[in-house]
Parts: structure tokens; sequence; C-alpha cells
């Protein structure tokens, strides 16, 4: 099942399975089953409703 995510205007999609995470400062990379995603974020709160979305 194909989940979206919206953040200041632009869409994300995660298709499970999520094999990899990265995180530095505010930018997350990961790799799900349509291959790899970075994605560039704001601030400190808006990388931790993401990574939260990202993992549940």
């Amino acid at each position: 099942m194909i989940m979206s995510y919206t953040i200041n205007g632009a869409r994300f999609h995660k298709a499970p399975p999520i094999s990899d995470v990265f995180v530095n400062k505010n930018t997350v990379v990961f790799t799900d089953h349509k291959g790899q995603q970075r994605v560039a974020l704001n601030n400190s709160s808006q990388r931790v409703k993401f990574l939260h979305w990202l993992v549940s």
C-alpha cells in the first residue's frame, strides 16, 4: 500500500517495506519498494514528524 505525506506543499510517498533510512540534520533519505527518495525539511520538528510517519 502506497501512503503519502504532504509537507511545505510537497507530497512524498512511501511504498513499504522501508529498507534504509539516513538522517543528516534536516535531510532524510530513505529507500522503499520503489527506490530511494531524499526529503529536505525546514526544522527538527518537521524532521521528527516525518520520521514518525515514515516508520509507522
